[in-house]
């Protein structure tokens, strides 16, 4: 399969169906010419694996706590660019709000990693971004941390439809369990 910016041929993908089509026309609004295959983005100069911090098919559960709210994720990976999602904020032992749906790999992510402060630790750490089509959420998945469990940084952009926001920082690091 051939995907083509207005400009340029940009990307040689042998198999699709691991790749959401956002993020292929994304990459192609960005880059030159690539080739997708497997698990492996190959430019002319370079070869990037795919993160696979949370494997194929397998859902990983991360939690935080602050000032009596407790956060959690429960991210599973659907392919090679896209996670599912089911984010729960609750304050006393009650659900004040919850959301799901699919976050997508930033198109660009081999380009360079966020860097996320660990609030427990205040080290810095590599993450991989994701988001829902609609940009309203943001999932970072960081590198493992001194215990080896994976961390994670949530943000939700305010919309009519959710009416709750929360940036990057002020969202506590949430570990893997």
């Amino acid at each position: 399969m051939q995907i083509v910016s207005q400009k340029h041929q940009v990307a040689h993908v042998i198999d699709s169906s691991l790749f959401d089509k956002r993020f292929l026309t994304g990459l192609a609004a960005h880059s030159s010419s690539l080739r997708l295959h497997g698990n492996t983005l190959m430019s002319e100069t370079d070869t990037v694996t795919f993160p696979q911090d949370i494997p194929l098919r397998k859902r990983i559960v991360f939690h935080a706590f602050r000032n009596g709210t407790t956060y959690s994720l429960h991210a599973t990976r659907i392919n090679l660019t896209n996670i599912a999602y089911i984010i729960r904020i609750s304050a006393k032992n009650t659900l004040a709000r919850r959301w799901s749906g699919v976050a997508i790999l930033s198109p660009v992510f081999y380009l360079a990693g966020e860097s996320d402060e660990d609030d427990m630790t205040g080290a810095s750490y590599l993450s991989t971004e994701y988001r829902s089509a609609d940009d309203s959420i943001t999932i970072r998945i960081g590198s493992r941390d001194d215990n080896n469990r994976l961390r994670a940084i949530i943000a939700i952009r305010k919309t009519k439809r959710n009416g709750y926001a929360l940036v990057v920082e002020d969202c506590p690091t949430l570990r893997a369990r």
